[in-house]
């Protein structure tokens, strides 16, 4: 290890040499392009100074790879660059000064390549201020916010994702795999067709009427029949036909009042009447088996196969009447008269008279007969 860091301290002397040996020969071409002489003793002194500094350095170097526990890579030593350019001892002086390697302090030590090194580190300067924390910066928040804004727009597509293929698969599921719910039909038969409309509603069927009809049994708009039949178990919103009842059928009665018998019958059986209970009534002799009153009365409602009750002129029969007077009338009065008696004009006998013409005379049977 001695021999190695002796070996790169005689190969730092030697760089060093070099460097003073191409100095002068600079400095002398600056002086001869300048036309500018250097005296011979100042050349010597020059010289004697250079053999000063290198035994200087040398001894140093050394001194310091003696004292170096182990050898420590180094940087390379600062190059003199600076050329003298003046003719005066001063300048050259100077520039000697600047030529010369540093020598090693408490705080350098003379690396492998007979560089210095810091071992030590020197006084720091006035600290500097500092830079804001990285996290604070208008990057670092830039590259944040934008990192999230991806993370964002991720959640995002992927719940949307998740949701429309939940929706759709439960859509198919219920559409094509999954089995209808089963409902048991309640009974609505007797039921008014809004309790019954109601009451399916509730359980998840549906009321459809089929037909209306008349019955007599139940009024109007009362259900008469379902289909299917209560306890059935249905698909649910399965639609339940029903039929209405439109209550008793009804009819008009007609008009029989100057009717004969025959034609009382076929009016009724027309409008789904029965011929009830017929009485007979002595009024007029020449109109017998004539309707003279009804019940129920024209133009009433009637269920079918109600009885309309008659009362029919029997005519006068052997019923006795009184015989009016006719006498001094004329013939055409003698005629509504008799009619309202009950009693028909017979044979008219002229004859020649002092009285009116057209005046009764005589009649026979005489008033006041019976």
């Amino acid at each position: 290890m001695g021999d190695e860091v002796n070996n790169k301290s005689d190969e730092a002397v030697k760089l060093v040499k070099k460097k003073l040996e191409l100095k002068p020969s600079n400095a002398l071409n600056g002086k001869s392009l300048g036309d500018n002489k250097v005296a011979p003793s100042q050349a010597k002194a020059q010289e004697n100074k250079d053999s000063s500094l290198e035994l200087d350095t040398k001894s140093q170097a050394e001194a310091a790879s003696a004292s170096a526990p182990k050898a420590q890579p180094a940087p390379k030593v600062e190059e003199a660059e600076t050329i003298a350019t003046g003719s005066t001892p001063e300048k050259e002086e100077k520039e000697a000064r600047h030529l010369a390697p540093p020598l090693p302090s408490d705080d350098k030590k003379m690396s492998q390549d007979g560089q210095l090194e810091a071992v030590k580190s020197q006084p720091q300067a006035e600290s500097e201020p500092q830079d804001v924390a990285p996290w604070l910066s208008a990057a670092c928040w830039k590259k944040l916010l934008w990192g999230l804004f991806k993370t964002a727009v991720f959640l995002v597509v992927v719940v949307s994702a998740i949701v429309f293929g939940t929706v759709l698969g439960v859509t198919i599921y219920r559409t094509y795999f999954a089995i209808p719910d089963e409902i048991e039909v309640p009974a609505i038969e007797g039921k008014d067709f809004a309790v019954a409309n109601e009451l399916l509603k509730k359980v998840g069927l549906r009321l459809r009427i089929e037909e209306g009809r008349h019955n007599t049994k139940f009024p109007d708009r009362i259900i008469i029949s379902q289909d299917p039949p209560r306890g059935r178990v249905v698909r649910k919103n399965r639609e339940i036909l029903a039929v209405v009842s439109l209550g008793p059928e009804q009819y008009k009665v007609p008009d029989l009042k100057g009717l004969s018998l025959r034609e009382v019958k076929k009016s009724l059986n027309n409008n789904k009447l029965y011929l009830g209970k017929v009485t007979y009534k002595p009024k007029n002799a020449n109109r017998p088996d004539e309707v003279l009153e009804q019940k129920p009365l024209p133009g009433t409602l009637a269920l079918k196969g109600t009885k309309v009750n008659i009362v029919v002129n029997k005519g006068l029969g052997m019923a006795k009447v009184s015989v009016p007077d006719c006498s001094g009338r004329t013939l055409a009065r003698v005629g509504p008269v008799l009619k309202k008696a009950g009693l028909n004009l017979g044979k008219v006998i002229w004859s020649v008279s002092d009285r009116p013409a057209g005046e009764v005379l005589s009649q026979n049977p005489p008033s006041g007969a019976a």
